[in-house]
């Protein structure tokens, strides 16, 4: 199973299920590493509409448009959301911090060495391959929110992440 492509296919069920039609425009497809990131970064910010907010598929291109952000003089949170397909701890050390999706690590090892265990105990028998699906934990940090007059208040793409819907966001998602 390719991980993005679950995760594009996630948000696209995502939008739907709230009622409104994934408009393509806004997956902006790119490799994974952090240069791949910045260059994709880039082609979003020289689109004629630009986003509320990111919604990065990994840790590198998270931690790109967070740089790049810095050398356009962007304020994450104020003026632009992010939030990532993972919560690396090094996002948390971020300031502001990063909202990510907390993978439970522990769990999906576990399984793992227990599917392994019972295909060496039941090698005689055919046995077939299967996915197994973990729930994720939406970690809301300081990058998804927006700042106004030194009160934080829970922006679109917050909202959005969390699962409540609202028309006016315009998140990007590579």
């Amino acid at each position: 199973m390719n991980t993005c492509r679950s995760r594009i296919k996630g948000y696209r069920e995502a939008i739907s299920r709230y009622g409104m039609t994934p408009d393509e425009s806004l997956i902006v497809k790119t490799g994974m590493s952090f240069q791949e990131g910045r260059v994709g970064f880039q082609k979003v910010m020289s689109m004629e509409q630009k986003p509320d907010a990111i919604f990065a598929t990994g840790e590198q291109i998270a931690l790109a448009v967070y740089s790049e952000t810095k050398k356009m003089g962007l304020h994450i949170g104020s003026q632009l959301g992010l939030a990532a397909f993972s919560c690396d701890p090094l996002l948390a050390l971020l300031e502001p911090s990063v909202t990510g999706l907390g993978q439970k690590g522990f769990e999906m090892g576990s399984m793992a060495a227990q599917l392994c265990i019972n295909e060496i105990e039941n090698e005689n028998k055919s046995t077939k391959s299967r996915a197994e699906t973990l729930s994720n934990e939406l970690i809301i940090r300081k990058s998804s929110l927006k700042t106004s007059a030194d009160t934080l208040v829970v922006s679109s793409y917050s909202s959005f992440l969390s699962g409540k819907n609202s028309d006016e966001s315009l998140v990007y998602i590579y």
